[in-house]
């Protein structure tokens, strides 16, 4: 029996203002964001992904490494996902 397929039903990105990183292919510093996705079953994913600053086009997962402490400083306030209805 196949378990059903599940899909994304919302999904935030938020930009980590005080990420401290560096792009592993050219070593200029990196952005990063959090994504997160809440899912048709009822769970979460959130996955922290950076960019390099320079258009040498390498982007991917990443740790969180911060300037200034362990917690991420995001470009807005965290929300709360709406309710799986």
């Amino acid at each position: 029996m196949t378990e059903p397929r599940r899909t994304v039903i919302a999904s935030e990105v938020r930009e980590i203002l005080n990420y401290f990183g560096k792009c592993p292919l050219c070593g200029y510093p990196a952005r990063a964001s959090t994504y997160t996705a809440q899912f048709s079953d009822g769970s979460t994913e959130e996955q922290i992904v950076a960019t390099c600053g320079l258009p040498c086009g390498w982007n991917g997962p990443a740790d969180l490494s911060t300037m200034t402490s362990n917690a991420p400083v995001h470009r807005t306030s965290p929300r709360a996902l709406p309710p799986n209805t």
